[in-house]
């Protein structure tokens, strides 16, 4: 009997694009799946038709209902824990993967013995269905320390769906999704990274296909105060318990956080000006924290702070100006 590979879908408000993602798994080239169904008490009809689809087929499959709205992070750590299967597998619901993925994905678990297999082909899917590839995991077969300097070079993403999790090893870790943390994969891989699992790389094109919509988390990054906020607080306890760890003293930690540190101002700057201003005190605590802050962000710190001084005290536009000349 080949291993069996336990499919972790939340669902949430997910009616138009759940079908594609259910009939992915359905048809998968492996045979041995368990389709574990979170359901996370959603206003549309999203489940039922999940529901309706696999009844019709002959997939193993099993749905969890939450007695109220708990969010993604709650909803995976529902569908780990009721996991039978020898791997986990993390699939969003409005997303959808390759009849080949798993299989690929298994082959090369075995092929290298490793605990988390990354997938490669992981494509962006834009609104008007033209394809864009956003990342290619280069690690391989890497371990323990490894691993870690392979996440801090940015050779995996910070992202849970498309890896295959060996159960055991995943349970045995200790690992949690923090629930109530909006980006809650930024501090969570850096978990994985830091657990000694061993991990490796499956080659591949156009195995994994992330749907992106305006109502997404990362869509509204950008313009929303609620989900900057979210990521600064993600940003905030992954810097933390790098610093605690005496983590952030390492070259590589430096250039990485250099990169999450840029994409957090990128999201404030991108706000309306009315949120931006109305942000300025949580900003400048945010900023605080990075006194010390290193060489690859000292620059844009200066502005970011120049500007969250001016701009409670003039247009965002105008302060933005300012900011870039004192930051020369």
């Amino acid at each position: 009997m080949p291993e069996k590979v336990s499919i972790i879908i939340p669902v949430y408000n997910v009616e138009p694009y759940v079908e594609d993602c259910v009939r992915s798994v359905i048809r998968q080239t492996h045979d041995n799946l368990e389709i574990i169904l979170v359901d996370d008490c959603g206003s549309d009809n999203s489940m039922q038709l999940a529901e309706h689809i696999l009844t019709q087929s002959s997939r193993e499959w099993r749905s969890i209902k939450h007695a109220g709205n708990r969010g993604l992070s709650a909803a995976r750590n529902t569908g780990a824990d009721a996991a039978t299967g020898d791997y986990l597998y993390f699939l969003d619901s409005d997303d959808y993967i390759n009849p080949v993925t798993i299989e690929q994905l298994l082959h090369a678990a075995h092929q290298h013995d490793a605990d988390i297999t990354f997938g490669g082909g992981f494509v962006l899917l834009m609104p008007d269905s033209s394809l864009k590839p956003i990342w290619k995991d280069t690690a391989e077969n890497l371990h323990e320390l490894d691993a870690f300097h392979a996440y801090l070079r940015q050779e995996h993403t910070f992202m849970a769906p498309h890896r295959l999790i060996r159960r055991s090893a995943y349970m045995a870790s200790g690992i949690r999704f923090q629930e109530g943390l909006v980006h809650e994969d930024i501090l969570w891989s850096l978990h994985m990274a830091r657990s000694g699992l061993s991990i490796c790389s499956a080659p591949g094109h156009h195995l994994y296909f992330y749907r992106q919509r305006s109502t997404s988390i990362m869509a509204q990054s950008k313009s929303s105060p609620k989900k900057i906020e979210g990521y600064t607080a993600a940003t905030r306890a992954h810097y933390q318990l790098m610093v605690q760890e005496e983590l952030h003293r390492d070259p590589e930690f430096r250039r990485m956080y250099a990169y999450i540190f840029h994409t957090t101002v990128n999201m404030i700057m991108a706000d309306s000006a009315a949120s931006a201003r109305s942000q300025c005190r949580a900003i400048a605590a945010y900023l605080r924290e990075f006194d010390f802050c290193i060489q690859e962000i000292e620059s844009t710190f200066r502005f970011l702070k120049t500007y969250t001084t001016l701009a409670r005290f003039m247009p965002a536009l105008l302060a933005r100006k300012i900011s870039s000349l004192l930051s020369c």
